[in-house]
């Protein structure tokens, strides 16, 4: 996937999905809209300082209940593989402009968790590989965000094409194996053409988590963002 980046003014222009027509003005990580130099900035200098140099992790210590299932529970502290992923990409953009050691250092920290540990995995089924936003204490239990670990997963694309690693050509093949199977599941059974937020009615027995429209649509953009 490659991603060009240009600044103009203040603002950063963003090439995405390697479509050389399509770009936008705005650098979008989460809920916030980074709009121009200064900000970006600033975000990249608080992941810098504030990763955890052994695990790589940037821990959250929020806790989350899910419903009624009170025996679930999330790691305490965390780690999300969609935020370790967004981070990543986010300072893939820092490494292209400043080509600092030291930024790929923080690079390479931020996904180790994706691929050395268990810290942001899950086994659907005992099988196919997961990246979890929300990661439960059990690896062979999760939720299977769909969007988290779409991010997580462009985040190692990103990654690699700027470092590139065998080891994370191989993860990406996993996931990409783990989608090709897994994706009927987001098949919304009643609504026609509509997606699911995610598995937790297949590991939870939980009722069926229909897709915002807002997600539903990220679902969409996130998967026409992978390498075909």
């Amino acid at each position: 996937m490659r991603k060009t980046l240009v600044f103009r003014h203040d603002s950063i222009k963003i090439q995405l999905c390697g479509d050389t027509q399509s770009s936008v003005d705005q650098l979008i990580i989460g809920n916030q809209t980074l709009y121009d130099q200064q900000a970006f900035y600033s975000a990249t200098r608080w992941l810098l300082n504030n990763q955890d140099l052994q695990t790589g992790c940037w821990f959250i210590h929020v806790q989350r209940n899910y419903a009624h299932h009170t025996h679930y529970h999330l790691r305490n502290p965390w780690c999300s593989a969609m935020a370790q992923g967004q981070a990543a990409s986010l300072l893939v953009r820092l490494y292209s402009l400043t080509n600092n050691k030291e930024h790929l250092l923080a690079i390479r920290r931020a996904i180790q968790p994706l691929w050395s540990s268990n810290l942001t995995r899950a086994y659907f089924n005992n099988r196919f590989l997961w990246l979890e936003e929300y990661p439960l204490e059990s690896a062979t239990k999760g939720l299977f965000v769909l969007n988290g670990c779409l991010y997580a997963l462009i985040g190692i694309i990103d990654v690699n094409t700027i470092d590139y690693q065998p080891y994370l050509s191989e993860l990406i093949n996993q996931i990409i194996i783990s989608l090709e199977h897994m994706l009927p599941y987001y098949v919304h059974p009643t609504i026609s053409n509509w997606s699911l937020y995610d598995l937790s009615h297949i590991t939870m027995k939980s009722k069926i988590n229909t897709a915002s429209y807002s997600y539903h649509l990220v679902h969409i953009t996130l998967l026409q963002c992978l390498p075909q």
